[in-house]
């Protein structure tokens, strides 16, 4: 299991995912619901949304309360978050930030500590950009960043300054325009100099010297990546 996830977490910063799905169905649906959790996560990299949606409503019923309370309890809140913000159920996601917030200033670790994405408050931040909380996600990611820099947990770095730029955006606030260009080219640099491919993919056509074109590009980008995902989870 340990092989596994660390399979997933490398294969993810290179792109490489789709191999993992049948596999992840199988861990899926044999072991607890962290993994149940990592696999939704999975799905939306991979452009699965309806299975992955089916499976999130699944296991968010009773906003989510019917998770257990155990070992892996956060690991799933972790998984969860990483899929909300691509799922876009404003409700669900409002459920799991109210139950995810008071855990952010822990550290998400998984497996019995072999491995770690850093702050939680990455995560927390995800579920707030997904509840509409932008304020609340925006500051998350913030403190994600200060936090993660401190002890040297970057792998989620790139992700939190894409989603960062789109909370920006969406508030659309004095400055924000300019903070989101920062986010992207932030996230764009780092996603380099740790090889994700896909990472890098995303946000290469968000960067710009023309702020204008910047944040036109980030948005048109933002709502073609979801587009095609969702085409893909309909192939």
């Amino acid at each position: 299991m340990v092989f596994g996830a660390q399979s997933f977490l490398i294969r993810w910063g290179e792109g490489k995912l789709d191999d993992l799905v049948d596999g992840g169905r199988q861990f899926a649906d044999q072991y607890r619901q962290a993994w149940r959790a990592a696999y939704i996560w999975l799905l939306t990299e991979t452009g699965h949304l309806d299975e992955a949606r089916q499976r999130f409503h699944d296991l968010g019923g009773a906003g989510f309360k019917t998770l257990g309370w155990n070992a892996d309890w956060l690991t799933a809140m972790c998984g969860l978050s990483l899929a909300a913000v691509a799922l876009e159920e404003r409700d669900h996601a409002e459920a799991l930030y109210e139950l995810f917030a008071p855990y952010a200033d822990l550290y998400a670790g998984f497996l019995a500590g072999s491995g770690c994405l850093g702050s939680n408050h990455a995560l927390v931040g995800f579920a707030a950009k997904a509840a509409g909380r932008l304020d609340d996600a925006i500051a998350h990611f913030e403190r994600a960043h200060e936090l993660n820099a401190k002890v040297g947990a970057h792998y989620l770095t790139p992700r939190v300054h894409y989603e960062q730029a789109r909370a920006l955006l969406a508030r659309g606030g004095e400055g924000d325009s300019e903070a989101a260009r920062k986010a992207v080219d932030a996230g764009l640099a780092s996603a380099r100099t740790m090889g994700m491919r896909a990472e890098v993919e995303r946000r290469s056509p968000c960067a710009s010297r023309s702020r204008r074109s910047a944040i036109s590009t980030c948005r048109a980008r933002s709502t073609t990546w979801r587009s095609r995902s969702k085409r893909s989870s309909r192939t």
